[in-house]
């Protein structure tokens, strides 16, 4: 793939606002791998169509995932349902699926405020 199609794939990636939150805990749920036991990691950052976030390795691209964190005082997203795109030394990107319209109305008030 030339470098200017995979610049384009990431501006398409990105074309939500985005907005940091390190150091924000996230409960992680996936049923495929463990019914009975669930993950924990960091949210780097966030956007309406997704997150960056730190993922144990059991957890790569194709992984369907349940996350719960708490945004801030009056943003809680409870199993938001994502799958893992990326994954790299830790580091991991998922891209939310289908969910509510109340709850994902939640997350782009959050987005927007300053």
């Amino acid at each position: 793939m030339s470098p200017k199609k995979n610049q384009h794939r990431d501006g398409d990636r990105r074309r939500s606002r985005r907005r940091e939150a390190y150091g924000t805990f996230i409960a992680i749920e996936a049923p495929s791998v463990s019914e009975d036991f669930c993950w924990s990691g960091t949210l780097m950052d966030i956007n309406g169509n997704g997150l960056a976030l730190t993922l144990p390795p059991e957890l790569g691209p194709g992984v369907k995932v349940r996350l719960t964190m708490g945004l801030d005082q009056d943003t809680h997203l409870d199993r938001v349902p994502a799958v893992v795109v990326r994954y790299e030394e830790g580091v991991g990107a998922v891209r939310f699926e289908e969910w509510p319209e109340e709850e994902r109305l939640k997350l782009l008030s959050f987005l927007l405020e300053d």
